[in-house]
């Protein structure tokens, strides 16, 4: 009896420090993000010369300009923007991407990543292998560390966030990893202002 009742304070000791664990890393991360918004710095670029806060209609005139100069195709099922990324990974990959869109201007790009020669017996080649190449793309690309954060299923999410503008990279499954871009200034869930004429 005496065993157990010293097996259960030590799994209820572990539980109360992983808790104080995970909010003290949130408090890092919201730390941050304030320190970042603090600087009132608007940092809006993305790639290809997209950018957050870009009216639609431009990114779909500047996408088709893209097209022209053989940069990007339409993605599957033409849900989607792709590059196929030669030289810039170890391996050969694929970008495909699609704005979140607040009141006609881009204020989210997520953009999924994976090697072109992805196979389940190619374990060199799987999301895990790919998310390490990506940080370190990213980092060189965007300047700067990315900073890890577990979610509350311990999965790993990297942040970089530069003024208004977030980063954040993690592995979506075993093929793919998903980058998503945030403009930390905008809230979608609140109605934009109507023009009044």
């Amino acid at each position: 009896m005496k065993a157990s009742g010293i097996w259960m304070k030590a799994g209820w000791t572990l539980v109360i420090a992983m808790a104080i664990l995970a909010c003290a890393k949130e408090d890092r991360y919201q730390q941050m993000v304030a320190r970042e918004l603090a600087k009132g710095v608007r940092v809006d670029s993305l790639f290809f010369g997209i950018y957050l806060g870009m009216p639609s209609k431009d990114f779909f005139d500047h996408c088709l300009q893209l097209n022209h100069r053989q940069l990007i195709t339409q993605g599957p099922g033409g849900l989607s923007v792709q590059h196929i990324m030669k030289n810039e990974l170890k391996q050969q990959a694929v970008m495909r991407f699609f704005p979140g869109f607040y009141d006609n201007k881009i204020y989210q790009m997520p953009v999924i990543y994976e090697y072109s020669a992805w196979a389940p017996w190619n374990r060199n080649l799987w999301a895990d292998s790919l998310l390490v190449d990506l940080l370190a793309y990213y980092q060189t690309k965007y300047e700067g560390d990315f900073l890890p954060f577990p979610d509350s299923t311990g999965k790993l999410t990297y942040y970089k966030v530069d003024g208004n503008r977030q980063i954040a990279l993690s592995k979506l499954n075993d093929r793919e990893v998903e980058v998503v871009f945030t403009d930390l200034l905008v809230d979608p869930t609140v109605k934009p202002e109507e023009d009044e004429e």
